[in-house]
């Protein structure tokens, strides 16, 4: 059955949750077809299965007002479930159809598969053009793309301030990843006056909606006396946040901390169970450390054979 209305909520669970009591959406009024979607995964993944041609999908901001509805067509679909399929030759030739017609979800998938290269021969200008096509049509995690570009100077010369302008018009919009390097910029002061205060009320944005990464970015602020007296105590509880939601920079930080004893007793053994899984988690520094700890010995066995593994 086509023509029913999915709501996209672009926040994580509980501040969805939220949104509905509060009645800034009304439930009822799609059909009690309500999901979550991380602003992160370009994937229609909680609904892809599920929508029919001629459905229509409502986006939720940040704010808790939709900010534009898009109508599933059966090309678009059929290229989605190839692209969550990974072949991305193949939902690249879907999707470039659509994207020419100006369907700004099949323009950010057309960039993302071009700035990727899997499968198909990476062009870092041609993703960029496509991605600010959508960009201009609203689409925050193309925003975030260009943004992104510009950071590096990906296909286009580096310029943080334009960076800035992108990042802002997707983190404006509740995308996290966005709000972490807004934060960013104004911590270090590229394209824009350093300003710690704006750094950590991004960073604050950025937890409230469920990206930790911001816990660990708190937590280097008060390691480094960034913007507040510093402070160690305050760092570890903050990594210890970040950790326990899985990032491995704050098991990293963590690891540093024990190892000093700053903020926390000076512990060699728990120093080291951090930076195991650091590593484990892919840190390519805790990796590092890890190899040079086994083969010297430093708090564990000499072992050449594991510190060559790492």
């Amino acid at each position: 059955m086509s023509g029913q209305k999915w709501m996209i909520l672009t926040r994580n669970a509980v501040v969805c949750a939220m949104i509905v009591t509060l009645g800034a959406c009304d439930r009822s009024a799609f059909g009690g077809h309500v999901y979550s979607i991380p602003w992160s995964d370009g994937a229609l993944r909680d609904v892809g299965s599920k929508v029919q041609a001629g459905d229509v999908i409502q986006f939720l901001e940040s704010d808790g007002t939709s900010s534009y509805s898009w109508t599933a067509s059966s090309e678009f679909i059929a290229a989605d479930r190839v692209f969550r399929t990974n072949d991305y030759a193949q939902a690249l030739s879907l999707f470039r159809p659509l994207a020419e017609k100006g369907d700004a979800r099949a323009q950010y998938r057309v960039g993302y598969i071009l700035s990727y290269g899997n499968g198909v021969k990476r062009d870092d200008s041609a993703a960029l053009g496509w991605m600010m096509k959508a960009a201009n049509q609203g689409n925050a995690m193309a925003a975030y793309g260009v943004g992104f570009a510009y950071f590096r100077g990906i296909g286009t010369a580096q310029d943080f301030g334009q960076a800035l302008h992108w990042f802002q018009r997707a983190a404006d919009k509740g995308y996290t990843k966005a709000q972490i390097q807004m934060g960013v910029l104004y911590e270090n002061g590229s394209g824009v006056g350093r300003d710690f205060v704006q750094a950590r009320a991004w960073y604050d944005k950025a937890v409230a909606l469920g990206d930790y990464q911001g816990e660990n970015n708190i937590g280097v602020m008060y390691h480094n006396g960034l913007g507040v007296v510093q402070d160690y105590v305050q760092a570890a509880d903050w990594y210890r946040r970040a950790a326990a939601h899985g990032n491995p920079t704050a098991e990293f930080n963590l690891f540093k901390l024990y190892s000093a004893g700053l903020g926390v007793p000076k512990d060699q053994a728990e120093s080291r169970r951090h930076l195991s899984v650091a590593a484990e988690k892919g840190h390519a520094e805790a990796q590092f450390e890890l190899g040079s700890f086994t083969e010297n010995g430093n708090g564990t066995p000499i072992d050449a054979r594991t510190a060559v593994d790492w």
